[in-house]
């Protein structure tokens, strides 16, 4: 998934959104050019790479700001460290967009749908400019956001139809090879993909091939992986100075608020903070606290933060507040508990909770069941029901669904390496239905750890079952 955010310039530029037409410009070979304009300047006819004197010419009102490369930079790593929300893969792309590998978190948001509603609420376009091209491949992906439509392609047998008939002034050409496309015809990516291969990389060079080789999925295209900072920093600028810690503490709960968000995001807790006052001489004042035990939830630390403010808050007004910490990842930290009590409780005192919590249907239990086949030795029932255990071999704790084929080299079982054979045990059974069963059964030993594995009788293929 590749995220677009055209706008994000006009949003690192300036603390204040207006209706009023606004642009962002930068010099570009001694000409001001239009890096990114609002909704109102596009409808006075001002467009993206325009040349400012043309842009004035349009809109003579038009209201001009300095490109902050910084402030986009920094804007670009919180969005990026917010996108980890959606997906721990993430990945900074210059020309302000955000690469996501969402392959292994679909199921996770319940779906391609709900996530990319879930990326639409959180990122409006009438703000960002937003937009999302969900392809196969990293390259297409970020050249179907850049094109300006949203698009939703999962089958790589669709992707070359889709990306066939972008521009190919969308991709990263030098004068020449644009120049050499313009005398030829070739104006969309499917017209350059049909052409011979020998000669386009002859006459347009071989990077240009590997460019539509990463495009069409043929060639690998790693990414350098997006690592959230060590540290949180947030800050809210103030048109007026702020003289009083009453006006200070509503923007006091929105950021501990993103800290909040942001501990939980990265599995993470603090131990101290601190806030920081800046004023209109430059001056600032600090102001640190620190805590007892290391928190993830901040609902009791606004408290704190009005007593450690009424108690160090200067004379002169505030013209910024910040928000700074510095998380520690804990592997100890506690899971949010199910339960509102963490005191232990009796067994059906705590089924009465989860019915409560969860409903009677997806609470259930697992009890023995007379069958020799060991998929079919259990079956679900109902908590507290009491049902006769059968005496067995050693049987693992994890069983698969349905067993796997296992690899043979030079005549023996292989998972992750030759297996190391022990515990032998047959199973014959449901020789008088449809599906018997002829199986011998072993514990093996693996690189991975111990394994059930078995062979069939009649066919004298092998198969792992569980692990121990």
């Amino acid at each position: 998934m590749a995220l677009h955010l055209p706008l994000l310039p006009l949003v690192a530029s300036t603390t204040t959104m207006t209706q009023a037409a606004t642009v962002v410009c930068q010099q570009n070979q001694h000409q001001y050019r239009v890096i990114a304009a609002n909704r109102s300047a596009e409808k006075g006819g001002i467009r993206t790479n325009m040349a400012l004197s043309t842009a004035r010419t349009l809109v003579p009102q038009v209201r001009v700001l300095d490109r902050d490369l910084q402030a986009e930079r920094l804007a670009m790593e919180q969005l990026a460290t917010f996108a980890t929300a959606w997906s721990p893969t993430v990945v900074i792309q210059h020309d302000r967009v955000l690469l996501l590998e969402i392959g292994s978190c679909l199921r996770l948001h319940h779906g391609l749908p709900a996530l990319m509603k879930l990326v639409h609420k959180s990122l409006p376009s009438e703000k960002l400019g937003c937009r999302i091209a969900v392809t196969p491949t990293p390259a297409s992906a970020v050249l179907c956001a850049r094109s300006g439509d949203d698009v939703c392609v999962t089958d790589r047998a669709r992707l070359i139809s889709r990306i066939g008939s972008v521009s190919v002034q969308k991709m990263k050409l030098t004068r020449r090879q644009h120049t050499l496309l313009m005398r030829l015809g070739i104006k969309h990516i499917g017209d350059l993909l049909r052409l011979p291969r020998d000669g386009l990389a002859r006459r347009l060079g071989l990077e240009l091939l590997q460019d539509l080789d990463r495009l069409t999925g043929k060639r690998p295209d790693p990414q350098p992986i997006f690592k959230p900072p060590l540290c949180f920093e947030a800050s809210i600028d103030f048109e007026r100075e702020m003289s009083e810690v009453e006006q200070l503490l509503p923007e006091a709960k929105r950021l501990l608020a993103r800290l909040e968000q942001y501990l939980q995001r990265s599995c993470a807790a603090i131990h101290h903070f601190e806030w920081r006052l800046q004023h209109e001489n430059h001056s600032c004042t600090q102001v640190p606290i620190r805590l007892s035990r290391p928190r993830q939830r901040t609902t009791l630390l606004i408290g704190l933060s009005q007593l450690a403010l009424e108690a160090s808050f200067p004379t002169e007004g505030v013209t910024q507040f910040a928000l700074y910490a510095h998380p520690l990842t804990l592997s100890q930290l506690k899971n949010m508990s199910l339960l509102p009590s963490t005191e232990p409780c009796e067994p059906d005192q705590l089924l009465d909770q989860l019915y409560t919590r969860l409903g009677h249907r997806a609470v259930r239990s697992i009890c023995c069941h007379p069958d020799h086949k060991p998929e079919n030795a259990w079956i679900s029932c109902q908590p507290g029901v009491h049902k006769p255990v059968f005496p067995s071999a050693v049987r693992p704790l994890w069983l698969f669904r349905s067993p796997r084929p296992l690899l043979i080299q030079n005549g023996r079982p292989c998972f992750h390496g030759p297996l190391e054979l022990s515990r032998h045990e047959r199973i014959v059974a449901n020789w008088w239905n449809e599906t018997p069963v002829q199986r011998d059964y072993y514990q093996a030993q693996s690189n991975r750890g111990p394994i059930w594995i078995y062979r069939e009788l009649e066919t004298g293929d092998w198969y792992i079952h569980g692990i121990f």
